[in-house]
């Protein structure tokens, strides 16, 4: 168990995140939905797929894309979550004198492994900088048949429209789109 949760930490998946969900209630559609939902994002693991996980807040997305995450690294895949702002910062800290790792190296770092999530993707300044930094990953990425899923809580086309003509048509192309449409876990709404 220490082994998949050094792992977890090393994938930068947040500490929230590491367990499988346990309050799914038994024969609440949201979670038959939500469960569901996750198949179909695991089942696109290994194709080199661009998938996006979208929907209202409290729906669990971030849960279900780390839980994926957790059975690929059990499963011997390299994994890596990221929110697209904590990208963009971490990138960002090469450009400041002395700093211990290149701009190259540091989108190499999120370029390579086998699944990448990108988490909170809406929330960017859609700067030409973010725009073509994200497009270039996504473009290695799908070059080398890596598994990339996007998360927001954009309905998709918005989603589509953010990440501009040459992601979404990638996505479009290998991936799938799934819509987390139900009620909020946050709030009891059974």
């Amino acid at each position: 168990m220490a082994d998949i949760r050094d792992r977890l930490r090393a994938a930068d998946i947040p500490r929230r995140y590491w367990d499988p969900p346990r309050d799914l209630p038994p024969g609440d559609a949201r979670g038959t939905r939500w469960i569901e939902a996750g198949g179909r994002l695991w089942a696109t693991f290994g194709t080199g797929a661009v998938a996006a996980v979208v929907g209202n807040r409290g729906t669990g997305k971030s849960h279900m894309v780390c839980t994926a995450l957790r059975h690929a690294g059990e499963n011997g895949r390299s994994i890596l979550y990221t929110t697209a702002v904590g990208m963009f910062l971490r990138i960002r800290e090469a450009f400041r004198q002395g700093a211990e790792a290149t701009e190259r190296a540091l989108v190499d770092r999120y370029a390579r492994p086998g699944v990448l999530v990108i988490d909170e993707a809406q929330v960017r300044g859609e700067s030409a900088w973010e725009d073509n930094v994200l497009t270039h990953i996504i473009d290695r990425r799908y070059a080398a048949m890596l598994d990339t899923v996007l998360v927001s809580n954009h309905r998709p086309e918005e989603l589509a429209k953010s990440l501009g003509p040459s992601v979404a048509d990638r996505m479009r192309e290998t991936g799938v789109v799934i819509v987390c449409d139900w009620p909020s876990f946050r709030r009891d709404e059974r």
